[in-house]
């Protein structure tokens, strides 16, 4: 009997929620330079450096504990090629992706 998938549901709480969100918008994806969305989720593209390498492993490590729906495809290449993570899911894990974490983006590169 297949596993079904875990629900769609952050497991912390507001305030912890709400601090992470703005680490991870002052921090990490204040330097994304691309969003491309697609049927499975969004591919967030960066530039190629050790921090960036080292941040993109840091936010799945992190958002492995308190979002297990969510799948994580991190995209390291030579340099000077961008780095990407792809986080999406199912249906619903897209549609929380694209309410938590497109909006962390700068504007001008939002999709």
């Amino acid at each position: 009997m297949p596993l079904s998938p875990p629900p769609v549901a952050c497991s912390l709480t507001d305030p912890e929620l709400r601090e992470r969100l703005e680490l991870l918008r002052s921090g990490l994806f204040a330097q994304t330079r691309s969003v491309r969305e697609d049927t499975a989720g969004f591919t967030f593209t960066f530039d190629n450096t050790d921090s960036n390498a080292e941040a993109l492993l840091n936010v799945v490590l992190l958002e492995r504990q308190c979002c297990p729906f969510l799948h994580f495809n991190i995209n390291i290449t030579p340099r000077p090629e961008e780095l990407a993570i792809h986080i999406g899911g199912t249906d619903e894990a897209h549609t929380f992706v694209a309410h938590t974490f497109v909006p962390l983006v700068p504007e001008k590169v939002q999709p």
